[in-house]
Parts: structure tokens; C-alpha cells; sequence
């Protein structure tokens, strides 16, 4: 079974989560970038990884294209077998990997998702090898969509949902970064940073229109300090979410209630600490920014929705506004604190 290859807002069971590289976020129609197949390095464990360019939209709207690293050691042989490939996929997959070609470590990837006319346009071509493939899907096509990713993966089982084994690699570098056809601007590029075992990976600072992944760097005490507080405020997020998205008519009114308080008591205990902390400089303006965002969002969560389809879908709405308005502001916060997405 291929692996399941997520999106950047997936929940994850890491510290900092399972993708590390940029994301830009705005209005989005095209995206695009080239990079090298990562190589396995010797000694390393079996696994998977994932190489992709991909876009995002409200309500789980998704696609990507890239390239699987997969590796393993059959037995009695002195060196390792791939099944490197090119793949895409998006969520009315599961962000399961549909493969398209195979590749080989080394090579050079080049790789575009552009939204022309309804439709998404996927083209991917083996600069190295030759292969290429274009085509076309209005799958994902109807939603506005808000957020382009450069990322490297630690795929997730499709059986338990578990990120699996990572392997050593070689360097994994981007470059001829492009959001909307233009170079993308560093200031509204965004670091994810992905947790493994014994480090965290970090995208270097963006250079001309390429990064590669490193070592991330300490994080400061204003940062480490500003994680203990509302890291329990993104886990209760991130359970309560999907239920509150599948609210319809027939949802108890007892849920409905339990899941909210579950949510305020969350976020109301969060934006009290954020408050009391001490911050300097510039986090000091984005903190009183971030509370008063957090303030709205739950005078929003606290309010009873209406009992009608029509009315909780409104409530939803405006609930997912409000947590927006208070995301973007924790995006310049966190980078502001040395922090990822």
C-alpha cells in the first residue's frame, strides 16, 4: 500500500511535526520548483520520505506532486534497493501517492501545479533521465486556495496513521522557487520544521530562489517559553476541529456544547498566559495582537450556535474566520520568536 503523504497542517506526533521547508501564504494559482532525488546514505535504516511542491485551500482543499524516496535492505545484499518514484496526489486521494514515473537518486526534478481555466495543471519532468508527464485534474479546482509548499515528508502509514522510518539522506536541496509565476518573497515565506528522533530539520535562508534542509538551530527562551504555553492549545485544536467541522442537524446539542467549552477552556487558559508572559521588542506588539485576536475567537466559540443546518453552517464559518485572523498573527509571532510554522 502506498504511503499516505499529508498536508502541513496534519497533526503530528512529533514536537514540531512531519514536514520541514517554506510555506507561502496568500492568494494562490501556480507554484513551482526543481530539486535533486535525495541519496539514501549508508549506514541508515530503511524508509520512506517525500519531496514535493503542493497547494492549499480552506476545507482540506489539497494537491501536490513530487517524488517518494522509499528504501530498503533485502537480505543477503551488500547494497540498498529503491523504489524512488514521481508521484502526485491530492485529497479526494486521501493523500494517497499515485505514481507516474520512476526516478533514481540523483536525479534532477523539476515540477509545476498551475490552476488555468478550472482546472490544476500538473507537469513533472527527470531533467537527468528524460522522463516527463503532464496533465490535468478539476478535482481540487473549485476551492480558493491560500498556501504554497516547497517541503520535504516523513510520510505517514496508510495502516496506523504513524509516521514511518525515516531514512539518512543525502543533502535535499529546492530551488527555482515560484509563487504565482514570481519569486517569492521573504516575507511572506513561513519555516516548517520537521522532528526526528535525534534532531529537527530546518529550510536554510532562502537564497536567490533555492534552500537546502539543515540542522535546525536552538530555540531561544522567549520561543521555548511561548511553545509551553500554547502547545496544549494546538493539540485540543487539532481534536476539536474535525468534530466541529461535521457539525450538521442532528448533532447532540450536549456535543455540540462539550466541544466548545473544550476549545475556550483551552484557548481562554493559553491567551491568560500569553498575556502574563514577559516578551521584548517586536513579540511584545504581536503578543498584545495575538490576545486580542484569541479574545474574538472566543466570545465566537462561546457563543451557541443555531439549532438549524443553516445556522450552524454560519456559526462555522465565522468560527473559521476568527481562528484564521488569530493563526496569522501566531505565523509572524513564531518567526518573530525564531520559531516554525
Amino acid at each position: 500500500m502506498p504511503p499516505v503523504l499529508g498536508v502541513a497542517g496534519a497533526a503530528a506526533l512529533h514536537s514540531f511535526g512531519s514536514f520541514a521547508g517554506y510555506i507561502w501564504l496568500g492568494r494562490a494559482h501556480s507554484v513551482s520548483a526543481s530539486w535533486t532525488v535525495p541519496r539514501v546514505l549508508r549506514p541508515s535504516p530503511p524508509g520512506y520520505a517525500a519531496t514535493w511542491i503542493g497547494a492549499q485551500g480552506p476545507n482540506k482543499a489539497f494537491i501536490q506532486i513530487g517524488t517518494v524516496e522509499n528504501s530498503f535492505w533485502p537480505a543477503r545484499r551488500k547494497r540498498p534497493l529503491y523504489q524512488d518514484f514521481a508521484f502526485w496526489s491530492d485529497s479526494s486521494r486521501q493523500y494517497r501517492a499515485v505514481r507516474i514515473f520512476s526516478v533514481r537518486p540523483g536525479d534532477r526534478l523539476a515540477a509545476s501545479l498551475a490552476l488555468t481555466a478550472g482546472r490544476w495543471m500538473l507537469a513533472i519532468v527527470d531533467r537527468t533521465s528524460g522522463k516527463r508527464a503532464g496533465f490535468g485534474t478539476d478535482e481540487e479546482a473549485k476551492p480558493s486556495f491560500n498556501q504554497l509548499d516547497w517541503l520535504q515528508e516523513d510520510p505517514r502509514s496508510a495502516a496506523t496513521h504513524r509516521p514511518l522510518p525515516y531514512p539518512s539522506l543525502s543533502e535535499v536541496d529546492f530551488g527555482g522557487l515560484r509563487a504565482n509565476s514570481a519569486l517569492p518573497s521573504a516575507a511572506r515565506l513561513y519555516a516548517s520544521w520537521m522532528s526526528l528522533q535525534r534532531k529537527n530539520l530546518a529550510p536554510s535562508s532562502l537564497r536567490d530562489d533555492s534552500f537546502a534542509l539543515q540542522a535546525a538551530k536552538r530555540i531561544t527562551r522567549e520561543g521555548a517559553r511561548y511553545l509551553a504555553i500554547v502547545s496544549p492549545l494546538d493539540a485540543t485544536q487539532n481534536a476539536v476541529e474535525p468534530q466541529i467541522l461535521e457539525w450538521n442537524e442532528t448533532t447532540p446539542a450536549t456535543q455540540i456544547d462539550l466541544q466548545r467549552a473544550t476549545f475556550a477552556a483551552a484557548l481562554s487558559v493559553a491567551s491568560h498566559d500569553v498575556a502574563l508572559a514577559h516578551w521584548s521588542g517586536k513579540a511584545s506588539r504581536l503578543v498584545r495582537a495575538w490576545v486580542a485576536r484569541a479574545g474574538v475567537l472566543l466570545v465566537q466559540t462561546r457563543l451557541s450556535p443555531p439549532l438549524t443546518a443553516a445556522g450552524q453552517q454560519a456559526w462555522v464559518a465565522r468560527w473559521l474566520r476568527d481562528g484564521h485572523a488569530l493563526s496569522m498573527v501566531a505565523y509572524r509571532l513564531r518567526r518573530t520568536l525564531g520559531l516554525p510554522v
